[in-house]
């Protein structure tokens, strides 16, 4: 493990890599136009890090947190939860915890708009829907899976071309919590559940539920893709387990990340 960005203080503030701070980094995505790139979604603002020039910039939002549509620092942003990204990198998507809405954010540009909200929705874990959704002409899928709902939690399905967002309803009440989606090449989608330690598949076509084993620790807050067969877990308290899937599980990244 070594370390990748930031002080070891919480705070607010963009300079080089060891000395910037930040509030709750909660997603990182490359940036496919610069492979020395990455974008940081620190809670109320996406930062920007250069690692080959060792800088860290604001990119959209600021310190203070509340849903605003705008350009650059003019926009804000309120309790972020996810951060995805286009494969072509002109366009940033996060989801917001808590008061919902999904964001779009024009990576040239800098402008953030709203492209959907509901009477405070949850929305976290955004992951491309890459096995069942059609690409674009530059080869983006045209609609992303996200968590959605507050006590009761649920998949919803956000179609890019229609703006439109599909609640897929499932055959049984998912466990509490569930959180940290991954994609399958079949379609299947894999969460996490934060109290029952457990790895669940979920088919949005037939909105079937299936357990796939508990992992050995408690509270599970993210899983991450480490090859097509093997995930790696990661609890509250920091500590870490991996897990190997079955033989007809196969995961997609999250995020459409290629080098330049």
């Amino acid at each position: 493990m070594q370390w990748f960005c930031g002080s070891e203080s919480v705070g607010f503030s963009s300079s080089n890599r060891v000395n910037s701070s930040f509030l709750e980094v909660v997603g990182v995505c490359r940036d496919p136009l610069n492979k020395n790139g990455y974008f940081l979604a620190d809670f109320s603002s996406i930062r920007y890090f250069d690692e080959a020039k060792d800088q860290v910039t604001l990119f959209a939002g600021g310190a203070e947190r509340w849903t605003e549509d705008g350009v650059g620092e003019a926009a804000r942003f309120e309790m972020i939860s996810s951060l995805l990204i286009a494969a072509n990198g002109q366009t940033l998507w996060c989801s917001q915890s808590f008061t919902g809405g999904l964001r779009s954010i024009n990576s040239r540009t800098r402008e953030v708009s709203t492209v959907w909200s509901e009477s405070r929705p949850s929305l976290d874990s955004l992951v491309w829907d890459r096995a069942r959704s059609t690409l674009d002409s530059d080869g983006n899928p045209t609609a992303l899976y996200c968590l959605i709902g507050d006590t009761v939690r649920g998949v919803g399905r956000y179609d890019v071309v229609d703006q439109a967002m599909s609640h897929c309803s499932v055959s049984e009440p998912i466990s509490p919590l569930p959180n940290s989606l991954l994609c399958t090449q079949t379609g299947l989608l894999m969460f996490t559940s934060y109290f029952d330690q457990s790895l669940i598949l979920f088919d949005p076509q037939t909105h079937e539920l299936e357990t796939l084993g508990s992992t050995p620790l408690n509270g599970v807050c993210s899983v991450a893709l480490i090859d097509s067969m093997r995930v790696m877990v990661v609890a509250s308290d920091s500590t870490v387990a991996t897990c190997t899937l079955p033989a007809n599980c196969f995961l997609l990244p999250k995020c459409c990340d290629r080098d330049s």
